[in-house]
């Protein structure tokens, strides 16, 4: 019985992994249609459109095929859980003409198309999920579980290759889509290396061959391109998909490998079950053949030497010695008895054996064996049951099973398995019980009654089976796929499941949900200057503080870096909301101690609410993010609930970067001029060189807004070199006819300094105006030290060596500023404009622009004040002996001609040109 119901183990096994494998294929066919999809849309239906036609062709007959495969293991009455599932995935799957008439009609964005499509592979891939984790075999389970990993991390490698798609086709890549591009890199990687875990030798070893293919060179090259660029891709849609399908081609040839190996391991298994159960049946039919064979030996014995034999029977049954034997004293009937009886008791001497061996195979038995009576009573427990119970057998005989519950295990479980039984049926499930350590076991069991000749029930036999680590292997893969690895909080996955669940039961019940989408501010900071493992830590501690202001019905989940999104359930208020944001802001404030350090983190939020604010997962996602960001742009440490006003902020910021496209090329810039004054004479020693823009479509931009825009793509790094080179063109007209010592300063950004051959570029720029180094002074924030990068100390000391200043701007802003000072060869140090501004009324800033000064020059930099707007503070700054000033006192930034005529008037009786002292006036605003 044992072997037959392991065959039906094994082919339910294979009907599953039939399903698994029809159900990747699937989501391989869908995962093409989204990327068509999305590079459809972007190129705004110009693009990619008969390609789409055929894949839907091809996605159509995919589905029916699954679902003719699905209706056909339908008949063979497979296991109700995964045919309740799959036919939720029916359902799911049976309609595409919704959401491929929206396409069509382009009336739908990247965000709602990506959820649409993956809301059908993510039902699919939860269906090989399951699988692995409800299979009975440890090595089948594991096979089944990289598969199931191998398909996630393909199924993210289509999530990017539909937002590539859609970004190349449209041609940018906004901020939003290169987040989602790297979080899409971040969890390809994270369900590689689960597949690692969980696959043997020979399929790492398959998938690696496979993946290392060199035909992957152009899609590194393309997804280097979208990394560092957010426009001007020189790649097409069509170009990238078809790259990228070749390597999406290459993980759906591992999974096939993988697929493969996988049904030989379950033919292998249901061969194995197969040849046991027949090795049973021979035995069986030879022993009852060997025991008609006895009886008719005994039967033909009764005529051989009666009495001969009556004396050895008697002497058997008095003494049960089995050597006796009777005399064979005649040739006739009874002799021959008497032989046969002797032939009789050498067999029984070895069926004696025989049995011995069978009671010692059944002691042997890998499974647990019970006998009771009908009360539940044990008469017999196998040695297996003593090893895995921690129980002997004179501990449990005579006692009744349910001293082995643990009280785990449902009432309605023991009462279905009376009931079969007092209806004379077999019962199977599984039961937690427990050892005699008090452990608790999970066991797999079959309980059928044994009956005499005449039917009636005399005892139960019960066999069970150890499934303890195949439950604990289940739950651990459950866990990997829903809750996140370093906080132990619910994933991406699990938390939008959720908040779809909290969003259904809102709806029935007319009740509110607050979704507060949380971001760490300057995250990157802890990693870059304490390394990865305080950052790690950090998040860790974030995640318990955050557990401790929510209620038990409520959620906290980790999207990915330091992201986190908090659910709320049954909002009544928006006070309630508030009390709790003011909760997560206070357990945030308290610091958190690193390696002795003592850390303050804020936090910025944004607060979406259903069903106002949206009415689906994704949107109320989307929508919170949106306010965060706007909370990022107040100043951090703040809260923000979602406004219509925040959407107008996205299409302004998109506006920006559909203007700032080919500006530059339009000549849509010019630079402006700001004059730096000696602090003593208050005489023009040089200026700084400002961009500004004058769009057509736009008027005249703040540099606060295209500045931040341009900083996300290559833009910058343009707009840098045209700044550098016509503020090096009029530098050098100044210091020709003029001030032979005039300085120019320029501001550089940090992508500038991520090119190893920008000192080469400005030493062509110097050679190209005839200036010399000394004329150039390279302005640089905080910022480019933080993020620093391997060709950052080189790219300074070549500076240096062309006698170049470099400047740190906006000192006083960051927490480290002392230490750069000392690290990297500065010049010259520009006080921020917010300690300037209130010197003549703060006495605490006057103290620390003093100290600032002070500490400059002990370090032999000069000291520049930015912002000063009053004779008042130019006072002061004159007493503590500041350098140079620069500020709306002594000119606004304007364009070359009117600044050389300030020039002009400076000039006369100098201290840098012969002539009369005549006191700077200030300059005309031409910049609106």
């Amino acid at each position: 019985m044992e072997s037959w119901q392991q065959t039906q183990v094994m082919e339910r096994i294979q009907r599953h992994s039939q399903l698994a494998v029809a159900a990747n294929g699937l989501v391989h066919e869908i995962q093409k249609e989204r990327g068509l999809s999305a590079g459809y849309v972007g190129g705004s239906g110009r693009q990619l459109n008969e390609e789409l036609v055929l894949q839907r062709i091809l996605v159509d007959e995919t589905i029916d095929s699954y679902k003719y495969l699905i209706q056909h293991l339908t008949r063979n009455n497979y296991d109700l859980p995964i045919a309740s599932q799959v036919r939720r995935i029916v359902t799911q799957i049976d309609d595409f003409t919704v959401i491929r008439d929206r396409v069509d009609r382009l009336d739908i964005d990247l965000a709602e198309l990506l959820e649409k499509y993956t809301a059908r592979n993510t039902a699919l891939l939860s269906l090989v999920s399951t699988i692995a984790a409800n299979s009975d075999s440890t090595d089948i389970s594991n096979q089944t579980s990289a598969y199931f990993f191998l398909s996630l991390s393909k199924e993210q490698a289509g999530i990017e290759r539909a937002v590539l798609s859609h970004a190349f086709a449209r041609g940018t890549l906004d901020a939003k889509l290169r987040q989602k591009f790297h979080a899409l890199l971040s969890e390809q990687s994270a369900y590689l290396k689960l597949f690692n875990e969980y696959a043997g030798e020979p399929e790492r070893t398959i998938a690696a061959n496979i993946l290392d293919s060199t035909s992957l060179t152009r899609f590194r090259e393309i997804e280097n391109i979208a990394l560092e660029r957010a426009q001007n891709f020189g790649v097409s849609a069509k170009d990238w998909f078809e790259v990228a399908t070749e390597r999406i081609n290459l993980l759906k040839r591992a999974e096939n490998e993988l697929s493969t190996r996988l049904n030989e391991t379950v033919n292998r298994h249901q061969q194995n079950a197969f040849n046991k159960l027949v090795l049973v049946t021979v035995v069986s039919l030879f022993s009852i053949l060997f025991t008609l064979v006895l009886s008719l030996i005994i039967v033909r014995a009764i005529n051989n030497q009666l009495k001969e034999l009556f004396r050895a029977v008697s002497k058997v049954d008095r003494d049960s010695d089995l050597s006796a034997r009777a005399q064979e004293l005649s040739d006739d009937e009874l002799g021959r008895l008497a032989g046969s009886f002797n032939q009789m008791l050498a067999h029984l001497a070895d069926a004696e054996g025989k049995v011995r061996m069978l009671s010692q195979a059944l002691e042997q038995s890998p499974v647990s064996v019970i006998i009771t009576d009908l009360e539940g009573h044990i008469e017999y427990v196998n040695q297996t049951f003593q090893t895995v119970s921690g129980y002997s057998a004179e501990e449990v005989l005579g006692q009744n099973t349910s001293m082995l519950k643990s009280g785990k295990t449902h009432p309605r479980i023991y009462q279905s398995l009376w009931q079969d039984l007092c209806e004379g049926k077999s019962w199977e499930g599984e039961f937690q019980n427990r050892r005699k350590d008090q452990s608790i076991l999970w066991e797999s069991v079959h309980i059928s009654p044994v009956s005499d000749e005449k039917g009636t029930v005399h005892h139960y036999l019960a066999v069970k089976n150890d499934i303890t680590e195949a439950k604990r292997q289940s739950e651990k893969i459950t866990y990997q796929a829903n809750f996140d690895a370093l906080t132990g909080l619910p994933n991406r996955f699990l938390s939008l499941d959720r908040l779809s669940q909290l969003l259904s039961s809102a709806q029935r019940r007319s009740k509110k949900v607050a979704v507060l989408f949380l971001d760490l501010d300057d995250f990157k900071k802890i990693n870059d200057t304490l390394g990865h493992e305080s950052g790690d830590c950090v998040l860790i501690q974030t995640a318990e503080r955050l557990k401790t202001v929510i209620r038990s019905e409520d959620t906290v989940g980790r999207l990915g870096g330091d992201e986190f999104l908090l659910l709320l359930r049954d909002i009544d208020n928006e006070g309630h909301v508030q009390s709790v944001v003011e909760q997560v802001q206070a357990v945030l404030e308290q610091p958190f101690v690193q390696n002795g350090r003592e850390l303050v983190i804020s936090s910025s939020i944004g607060i979406a609410m259903y069903p106002q604010d949206g009415e689906t997962a994704a949107a109320l996602l989307r929508n919170a993010d949106a306010a965060m960001y706007a909370s990022k742009r107040a100043g951090r440490s703040t809260f923000h609930y979602f406004t219509e006003s925040m959407n107008r902020t996205v299409t302004r910021q998109l506006v920006l970067e559909e203007q700032l496209h080919g500006a530059l090329e339009r000549d849509e810039f010019f630079v402006c001029f700001q004059p730096l004054v000696c602090v003593e004479t208050q005489h023009i020693m040089g200026a700084e060189a400002l961009l500004r823009w004058n769009n057509p479509a736009l008027g005249m931009v703040s540099p606060e807004e295209f500045i931040t825009v341009a900083e996300h793509s290559e833009t910058i790094v343009h707009l840098g070199l045209f700044v550098l080179d016509k503020a090096l063109e009029v530098a050098a007209c100044w210091r020709r006819d003029h001030h032979p010592d005039f300085q120019i300063a320029v501001n550089v950004s940090p992508r500038q300094f991520r090119n190893r051959q920008f000192p080469d570029e400005v030493k062509k720029a110097l050679e190209r105006h005839q200036l010399p180094g000394s004329a150039l002074e390279l302005e640089i924030t905080e910022g480019v030290l933080m993020n620093r990068n391997m060709h950052l100390d080189g790219i300074l000391e070549d500076l240096q060596g062309m006698d170049i200043g470099i400047s740190m701007d906006d000192f006083g802003t960051g927490y480290s500023s002392l230490s750069y000072l000392r690290s990297y060869p500065f010049s010259c140090l520009k006080i921020d404009r917010s300690f300037i501004s209130d010197i003549s009324v703060d006495p605490a800033d006057r103290e620390l622009v003093a100290a600032a000064i002070s500490m400059g020059h002990g370090l032999g930099l000069k000291i520049v004040a930015e912002g000063v707007e009053t004779d008042e503070q130019l006072k002061y700054l004159r007493q503590q002996g500041c350098d140079i000033g620069q500020g709306y006192l002594f000119g606004k930034p304007v364009i070359a001609e009117e600044f050389e005529k300030a020039l002009l008037i400076d000039a006369v009786d100098s201290p840098f040109l012969p002539g009369l002292k005549v006191p700077p006036r200030p300059l005309t605003d031409v910049t609106a």
